[in-house]
């Protein structure tokens, strides 16, 4: 009995480490556990869903000593007790989206973690930062997806549900990018991050100094020291093109085709407004700095 109830305990509180599993146990909104030989109750919780909005999960210890459990037939004062001596809770919202049977699920974090593939509990991680459920056909294992027809239909419906949430909330919309995490090392999930990188073309997801824009406003600052002398204003101005900060994901930003400030860039900055960049730049303390990095670009052009 004591192993059994350390066994569990290890699992919630793996549970309460990976919060996303309690997204997809259908029915199931509240887990409460305790045992006699532990010094914490867990008590885990789906809170809200509204449609295919947003969802929370939210993850409560309490120490066991504060809290009565003469009648613990009710749940509900023992649940108000365990928030109210809750020593570790942990919230995370999530935004929703679904598309022909497929679930999305994007953790609203500044860093997402790697997430799962879903057929009701996690199956594994295919290089995303959003959790994808939907009624998958498994192997006898449940480590892996079988290459059927119906798998096939279901994961092509993904990228859909991921930009339905980007176009519904322009949160999620600017962090796009963050979520299509890496390349999956299984082939079978690479038509997903093809369209979801289509989809984003028009879409405001590269962040720059002034907010979210679409891949074709923008441009990255690069290697050529002359680069970082060109203002934010002046690119806009002369090219109409902003800066992607230094956050963007480069491997998306790449596969985004979003281009590198070059020669071409750098000589409309110079002709616009009859060369008044230049003319600032020789009342400045650095210029020989400045013209000489000028110089060296456009010889190396």
């Amino acid at each position: 009995d004591a192993l059994i109830a350390s066994s569990i305990e290890i699992d919630m509180r793996a549970m309460a480490s990976d919060s996303t599993q309690l997204l997809f146990l259908r029915r199931i909104r509240e887990i409460q556990l305790d045992h006699a030989s532990w010094d914490h109750l867990v008590c885990l919780r789906l809170e809200s869903q509204v449609g295919d909005g947003q969802m929370t999960t939210a993850i409560d210890i309490a120490p066991r000593d504060g809290i009565a459990m003469g009648d613990k037939s009710d749940r509900s004062m023992i649940l108000q007790e365990i928030l109210g001596m809750s020593q570790s809770r942990k919230e995370t919202r999530f935004q929703t989206c679904s598309h022909e049977g497929v679930t999305v699920a994007l953790p609203l974090l500044e860093d997402p973690p790697p997430q799962r593939v879903f057929a009701f509990l996690p199956i594994r991680s295919v290089g995303f930062r959003f959790a994808v459920q939907s009624a998958f056909h498994l192997t006898a294992s449940r480590a892996d997806l079988h290459r059927s027809a119906e798998n096939t239909k279901r994961r092509n419906a993904v990228a859909r549900a991921f930009l339905k949430a980007c176009q519904g909330n322009a949160e999620v919309s600017s962090m796009a990018l963050k979520y299509l995490g890496t390349e999956p090392a299984d082939s079978f999930w690479f038509p997903v991050r093809t369209a979801i990188l289509a989809g984003l073309q028009d879409l405001a997801c590269v962040m720059t100094d002034s907010g979210p824009v679409v891949p074709r406003s923008c441009l990255l600052r690069g290697e050529d020291p002359v680069a970082a002398w060109v203002p934010e204003s002046l690119l806009r101005d002369a090219c109409g093109l902003q800066f992607a900060v230094a956050g963007n994901p480069r491997e998306a930003m790449h596969d985004l085709g979003v281009k590198t400030f070059g020669f071409s860039e750098l000589v409309q900055c110079l002709h616009h407004n009859a060369g008044g960049w230049v003319k600032t730049m020789w009342g400045e303390p650095l210029r020989s700095s400045f013209f000489s990095d000028l110089y060296g670009s456009l010889a190396d052009s």
